[in-house]
Parts: structure tokens; sequence; C-alpha cells
């Protein structure tokens, strides 16, 4: 006995990992090829690279001049080559800029991994859910092909009546209904998954189960929302925000051009040097004021992030606590008993005539039915709870 318990939960945890499994692969699918990822990452570097070139020197000026005089058959000309500094401490100062911006764009980046791995996820649920509506209408459904084809041999022996198998062919002919639309709508969830994963998902032996998710005490979502992925990306983009506003107003500081220049008149020749100087006095004007407002506006939106999955994490944990309240009252019933099975062999042993078997049968499918939504509105629910916590996945 004990070794028939160890090998069932053997395979439940086998069972358990293959349906893990899916919801893997398809993450490592997403992160990898998903289009909007791909072109978020491409910007990203864009970006990088043109902050990059805003930090190298400019380029050296070369100055050539000739003139000739009008009564005088000696010339003149000259030669100057100059260079043009930033402030030195700018240089370094956007170096740090550059670091804080990268790590903006990675937490940014990130945000939008979570918000895709999500709707993965969703559709991974939605599909588990189909998979199990299908296993139960379509076992439902052959039985009721056998039952018709029984009852429309026992009319013609005069065992059973014309509303008997007219009742049986009506109810065979709305479980195909279910079974067609819930073909469909898998056939859709499977487009969709493909196009997330970037064309690159095939179907192959995947158990499409419910991912393994555990229900937390809403304080640790609480806790989740104070430092998650989208509030660290605007933590992210606040900081390079400073540092970007440090370095407005150090552009404001004077540019410096230090030059050789070689002027020759006739026969005498002159070298020297020259310095020059640029004050950024209409150039930047307002760029200071525009980084403080750029900071003043996130550390807002920094706020509103923070109040919003406050309000939404009490408002989805009452509803998954509803949804589990009624899954703990169901699940005995309908994990327990196979009722169509049960039905089809009280109707084989004669126990339910026809027409109380059909009624029976629809009264448990319709049941069932409510049951399976109830569940993916449980894992849906959780999933959405658990979007920004570090244990999404």
């Amino acid at each position: 006995m004990n070794k028939l318990i160890f090998i069932l939960f053997m395979f439940m945890g086998l069972n358990v990992l293959s349906a893990q499994n899916i919801y893997d692969e398809v993450y490592r699918l997403v992160r990898d090829n998903n289009p909007d990822i791909n072109s978020k990452k491409a910007a990203n570097s864009l970006q990088l690279s043109e902050m990059r070139l805003e930090n190298n020197l400019e380029d050296p000026e070369i100055e050539f001049g000739r003139v000739w005089g009008t009564n005088t058959p000696e010339n003149k000309w000259d030669l100057s080559i100059s260079q043009t500094f930033d402030f030195p401490s700018l240089y370094s100062s956007r170096r740090k800029a550059l670091d804080a911006k990268r790590q903006s764009l990675e937490m940014d980046l990130n945000v939008l991994v979570v918000e895709k791995l999500q709707e993965a996820k969703l559709l991974l649920i939605e599909l588990a859910y189909c998979n199990k509506l299908l296993s139960i209408q379509t076992s439902i459904m052959e039985n009721l092909d056998s039952i018709q084809t029984m009852l429309a041999k026992g009319y013609q022996a005069g065992e059973s009546t014309i509303l008997d198998v007219n009742k049986a062919k009506i109810e065979y002919v709305n479980v195909c209904k279910t079974v067609a639309q819930t073909q469909s709508r898998e056939s859709e969830l499977l487009i969709e998954l493909n196009a997330l994963c970037g064309g690159h998902f095939t179907i192959s032996d995947y158990d499409f189960g419910y991912p393994v998710q555990k229900l937390e005490d809403i304080n640790y979502y609480y806790d989740c929302a104070k430092n998650n992925v989208v509030i660290a990306a605007y933590d992210a983009k606040i900081r390079s925000e400073i540092i970007g506003n440090k370095i407005s107003k150090l552009e404001s500081l004077p540019k410096i051009t230090i030059g050789y220049q070689h002027e020759r008149e006739g026969s005498d020749s002159f070298d020297g040097f020259k310095v020059g100087m640029t004050l950024p006095v209409f150039s930047l004007k307002g760029k200071a004021r525009r980084a403080e407002d750029a900071i003043l506006s996130l550390n807002y939106e920094l706020d509103a992030a923070r109040l919003s999955q406050i309000a939404s994490i009490d408002s989805e944990y009452a509803n998954i606590t509803a949804i589990k309240w009624l899954l703990d009252r169901m699940s005995p019933v309908f994990n327990q008993t196979n009722h169509p099975e049960l039905l089809h062999k009280a109707f084989l042993g004669g126990e339910l005539s026809a027409l109380d078997y059909l009624t029976e049968l629809n009264y448990f499918r319709q049941a069932e039915a409510e049951y399976l939504l109830s569940e993916m509105d449980y894992f849906i629910a959780l999933a959405k709870l658990n979007r920004y916590s570090e244990r999404f996945i």
C-alpha cells in the first residue's frame, strides 16, 4: 500500500513538472524572441551609443588664410590649429550619466519583459482551462454518441420514444458545439502565444496545466509594491535625471579653446598660441529647469504607481479570496467524482431513464463547466496578483 502511494505521488510530481516545463520553455522563448523585447533592446543600445558620442571631444579646427598686398609683391598667410574642450569635470559626469542611463534602460526593459511574460502566462492558463474542458466534453460527447445510437436502435425495437432519441441528439449537438468552440479558442490562444514567442513556439507533448503558484499573505504583496520592477524602474529614471540635471549645470560653464597659430609676412615668420572661451548664455537657456521639472514629474509618477499597485492588490486579493472560498467548497465535489461516467453507468444499468439521464447529464455538465471556469479565474487572479512579486515565475 505504501509503495502504491509512493508511486502515485511520483506520478503527480511528474505531471506538475511537465506542466511547469511548458511555462519555463515559453518564458525562455519570449525573452529571446519577442519582437517588442528585441526592439526595446535595440532602441536602448542606440540611445546609449548616442550618449557615448556626446562625450567625445569636439573635432579640431584647422584654418588657413592668405592675403595679397595691392602695391607690394609680398604676401601674407597664416595657419592655425585649435581644439575646444568642455569644462574638465563634465566628461566624468557624462560617464556617470551613461551608467545611470544604462541602468534605467535595463529597468525599463525588465518591466517590458515582465509584462510580456505575464501575457504568456495568462494565455497558458487559458490553454490549461481549454485542455481540461475539452477532456471532459469530449468524453461526454463520446458517451452521448453511443447512447443516441443505442436509443435509435431501441426506438426501432419499440423500447424507447422518439422524444428520447431527439433529446439525445440535441444534447449531443450541444456538446459538439462546446467542443468546437473550445477547439477554436484553443487555436486562437496558440496563435497569440506563437506571436509572443516571435514565431518560435511549436506544439509538442507539453502538458498544458496550471502553473505552480502560491497565494501569499496580503502583507507580502504590500512589501512587493514597495520595490518591484516598476518601482525600481522609476527609481532608476529619477537617478538618471538627477545626474542629468548636474550635467545641465556643468554645461553652463564656459568652453575653452586652445590653439597654435603661425603667421608669415614676407620673410618674417611669427609663431604663437591663442586661447578662446565660449559662453553658453543662450543655447542652454531653460535646460536646467527642464531637468528639474522632469525629476518632479517622475516623483509624482512614482507615487501614483505605488498607490495604483496598492489599490490593485486590495482589489485582486479580495477577488481571489472570494474565488478560493468557492473553490474550496466545489473541489471535493468535482475533483473526487466523475459525474458523467457515473451517470453513464447508471443509465446502462437501468437505474435512470433516457430523459432522466440526459437531464442530469446536462445539469452536471453545466456545473462542471462553471467549476472549471472558476478554477481558471482563480489562477488568472493569482497570476495578476503575483505579476510584480519576486515569485512571478
